[in-house]
């Protein structure tokens, strides 16, 4: 995936995504979503939001917050 296996963070400007907060990600993904936001290279981000629903999104910020954030990041 573009932010790594782990929500590591991928090259170039993919932030990582494991250990983010919860509500900071809930929003980004909605302002993607809302079309918003469109910091994404290539509208990407805003392509794959707008098919998630808001309990996907929910469950997407659960699992990445679980997640160990990487040392440094």
């Amino acid at each position: 995936s573009c932010h790594g296996v782990k929500g590591e963070g991928g090259i170039n400007e993919t932030p990582a995504l494991a250990g983010q907060e919860v509500l900071h990600f809930e929003r980004t993904m909605q302002a993607y979503k809302q079309a918003t936001r469109a910091s994404d290279s290539y509208g990407m981000m805003r392509m794959i939001a707008s098919n998630l629903t808001d309990a996907e999104i929910k469950a997407l910020a659960a699992y990445y917050a679980d997640l160990p954030a990487k040392k440094g990041k």
